[in-house]
Formats: structure tokens, C-alpha cells, sequence
């Protein structure tokens, strides 16, 4: 496990890739000591080689668990952290949409996944953005369970055989629509194979 105090968050995309060629199998984990120091869960999540953020003001006995765990290959963030983001991607989506835009995603160019609900696309939209059950839980005042829930029925009706399929599922058929855009300036359909 690397452990990479917070004060230091600017400088690990500098060295990344040093750190994954020598030591490939290690965690990268940010240190906060402070849990309200102003290290956010956007500023973690644009670094994609760290893991988890180990707060120093645990109680010791919860502490060495978090260390356990991340020592298992688990991840762990701080709730506070993610309750931040959670308000901050909500005050987002409410600032940028009108009330009826906000309970149905944009589905234009994702015909052929209509068969997912709307919670369902919006949690398979967070997955192919790379987002963990836990934030997608947090940011949609979720359960974690009731995301795995949801993921599997979306992985069955995709027909694929785990999240990263669905994921490039989803990445396919936006890349497809989106270059139908730029050539044509509408949506061009896609042909599926069977």
C-alpha cells in the first residue's frame, strides 16, 4: 500500500506512472489528516490510480479496519466525502435542467437500450463514467445494494456478461450516435450484429 498525504494531490499525476511500474499491485491510498480538509471526492476521482482516502481522525480500532480492508483490496472513502459530492452533483443537475428533465435521462441515440428503465440508464451512464456502486449510491441516495440490484438487471438485459461489457455496450452505441452527429448532423442508425 502507498500511502500519499493530501497535501501532496497536485503532484501524483506526475508521478503515476512511476509508481504503477514499481509497484503495480499496490494501492494507492491519500492520506487526510483532517476530515475536513478541502480534498473532494471530484479532486479523487480525476486521479485514477488512487483507491481510497484513509482519514487520520478515526477511532483507532475503526481505523486499523479501514486498513484491513484496503489491505484486502477494498476501497474506502470517507462518507462525509461522498455526501459532499452527492449534494454537489445535485446541485448541479438542478441549476442545469428543468424538474421534468431530472427524473428522465437523455436518451437520444439509445433506442436499441429501451428495455432499461430509467434508473437503470441512469446507473449504467455512471458506470460507463467509471463511477463505483458506492458514489453511484451516494449520489443517488441508494442503497449500494440496490445498485448491484439494478446492474444486474442491466447486464442481463444488454446480454452482457459483466459491468465493463456493459459499459463498452454503452461507450459503442454513444460513440456511434455521436459520430453520426458530427457527420451528418443527425443520428445515424446502427446496424446490431446478432
Amino acid at each position: 500500500m502507498i500511502l500519499i498525504d493530501t497535501e501532496l494531490l497536485h503532484k501524483i499525476d506526475g508521478y503515476a506512472a512511476e509508481l504503477m511500474r514499481h509497484h503495480p499491485a499496490a494501492p494507492i491510498v491519500l492520506v487526510q489528516h483532517d476530515s475536513r480538509a478541502s480534498v473532494s471526492m471530484h479532486d479523487v476521482l480525476d486521479l485514477k490510480i488512487v483507491r481510497s482516502v484513509l482519514p487520520m481522525d478515526l477511532k483507532l480500532d475503526v481505523w486499523l479496519s479501514v486498513i484491513r480492508l484496503m489491505l484486502r483490496g477494498g476501497e474506502y472513502f470517507p462518507l462525509a466525502m461522498f455526501q459532499s459530492y452527492a449534494r454537489s452533483l445535485s446541485q448541479k443537475a438542478s441549476d442545469h435542467s428543468a424538474p421534468a428533465e431530472q427524473s428522465r435521462p437523455d436518451r437520444s441515440g439509445f433506442e436499441e437500450m429501451d428495455g432499461l428503465t430509467d434508473r437503470e440508464f441512469q446507473i449504467l451512464e455512471m458506470v460507463a463514467r467509471g463511477l463505483q456502486n458506492k458514489i453511484i449510491a451516494a449520489t443517488l441516495r441508494l442503497s449500494e445494494h440496490t445498485v448491484k440490484i439494478h446492474l444486474h438487471n442491466i447486464i442481463t438485459k444488454l446480454g452482457a456478461h459483466n459491468r465493463t461489457e456493459a459499459a463498452a455496450v454503452f461507450h459503442a452505441r454513444k460513440d456511434s450516435f455521436q459520430g453520426g452527429l458530427e457527420r451528418s448532423g443527425s443520428p445515424q442508425p446502427v446496424q446490431s450484429s446478432p
